[in-house]
Parts: structure tokens; C-alpha cells; sequence
């Protein structure tokens, strides 16, 4: 049987630990956390709720090495695992699509990597604090995410490598999977507050001017669609 970890950079994350393990405890073996340095008790409610099935790795690399690279150590921390999942704090899935995370993998064993569609999950009024997951209309076609990925590792690399440090572009993939029935990720944006999205943004529009492009970080986003806060 393989073996399938879950794996999150984290950050102030508090108040989602308790959903996403509640979520994945029974699927997943291990939880790999890299933490950049949260302030809300984060750091204490993973120890906390996840226990010795937990592995906290405490490093700002998003902000120094960018997306791409947080991604790569993210399977490549994951000791012992076969595959691993990896999973932002404003996301949620399906409880019938985790249970069904165990007959992907091994039916797509041979496979570098398996796309998951992800939908955006919009706040229905100003004064909803909890979503419920069978009241979802999906309006959007989703974006596909390289979530579940093989680990593999070569001479202490991962064969799979996320590059460039905004928006990540991937390396080492031979063979995937890609369907629209495919485990879904849910994005709750509105999960993260606006102050944490202008730090996110201000973070990208940093490691996009270090990537040396023509246009600045708010241009590529009017140009693509991409979020973008300032105060």
C-alpha cells in the first residue's frame, strides 16, 4: 500500500489545523509543515492536534528562495513517504473525494504527477463565519493544481522540481494524470484576511522584481488575473 503524507507552508495558520487534519488523519500518514515564522499559535496547535504525526519544519525560505523551491522541499522533507499531497491552509476537500485520495494513487502508481482541479469558493455574506461544503454551486472551471506528486528522489533531489519563484513552472515530470473527475480542491479565499493578502502580495511583487521581468508584479496581474492588494 502507499504511503501518503500531507504537506502545507504555513503561516497564521491557527484556526485551519483543526479542519484539515480532521479532514486527512485518516487517509494520511505524516504531516509535513514548513512554518514561516507564525505569530497566532500556529506552531503550538499543530503539536498540539497532530502530535507525533507531525513534522515542523520552522524556516522563512518562501521569502528568500521563492514558491518554487518551499515546493520542492516540501516532498523532499516528506521522509518515507510515496506520495504526497500537498495542501495551502484556505483549502478543503470533499470528505468522499479524501477517502478516494488511497485508489487514485494506486491506480496511477506509474504516474510523476496527478493534476486536481481546484474552484474558487467566494464568502456568501458579510456575516458568514462557517461554509458549508453541499451548498456549493460551482460557477468556474477550475484551475488545475500539481498537488499529488510521486516522491521520488535522485542522488537527494526530488525528480519532480518546482521552479521559479512566483509562479511555479515544473521539472521532471515523464508521465501524469490529468481528469475533471479527479479529487477537487475547494479555495476559500476569503478563509485568509485582507491584511495577510497585501503581505502575500507585497512577498510575490518582490520575488517578481528578483526574477528580473519586463512588467511589474501589478501589471502581469491586471494582465492574467491575478489577485492583487495593496492598503
Amino acid at each position: 500500500m502507499e504511503k501518503l503524507g500531507l504537506a502545507s507552508n504555513f503561516f497564521n495558520e491557527v484556526g485551519n489545523v483543526p479542519v484539515i487534519w480532521d479532514s486527512f488523519k485518516d487517509i494520511v500518514s505524516h504531516w509535513l509543515v514548513v512554518d514561516t515564522g507564525s505569530t497566532d499559535g500556529t506552531q503550538e496547535k499543530l503539536l498540539q492536534v497532530v502530535g507525533d504525526r507531525l513534522t515542523l519544519v520552522e524556516s522563512d525560505m518562501i521569502q528568500t528562495e521563492g514558491y518554487g523551491y518551499s515546493r520542492t522541499k516540501l516532498i523532499e522533507l516528506s521522509e518515507g513517504m510515496d506520495w504526497v499531497l500537498i495542501f495551502d491552509g484556505d483549502e478543503r476537500m470533499y470528505s468522499y473525494d479524501v477517502a478516494l485520495l488511497k485508489s487514485i494513487i494506486n491506480t496511477h502508481y506509474d504516474c510523476d504527477l496527478i493534476w486536481l482541479p481546484r474552484y474558487p469558493i467566494h464568502k456568501k455574506s458579510q456575516n458568514e463565519i462557517a461554509f458549508d461544503l453541499t451548498s456549493i454551486e460551482f460557477k468556474y472551471n477550475p484551475d488545475y493544481q500539481p498537488r499529488l506528486i510521486r516522491r521520488t528522489m535522485i542522488n537527494g533531489k526530488s525528480k519532480v522540481q518546482f521552479k521559479n519563484l512566483v509562479h511555479e513552472q515544473l521539472e521532471g515530470i515523464e508521465k501524469d494524470f490529468k481528469d475533471i473527475a479527479n479529487q477537487v480542491i475547494l479555495h476559500f479565499k476569503y478563509l485568509s484576511n485582507i491584511e495577510r493578502k497585501i503581505r502575500i502580495t507585497k512577498l510575490c511583487a518582490d520575488l517578481w522584481e528578483k526574477e528580473g521581468h519586463d512588467m511589474s508584479y501589478k501589471e502581469a496581474c491586471e494582465k492574467n488575473g491575478w489577485d492583487y492588494y495593496v492598503k
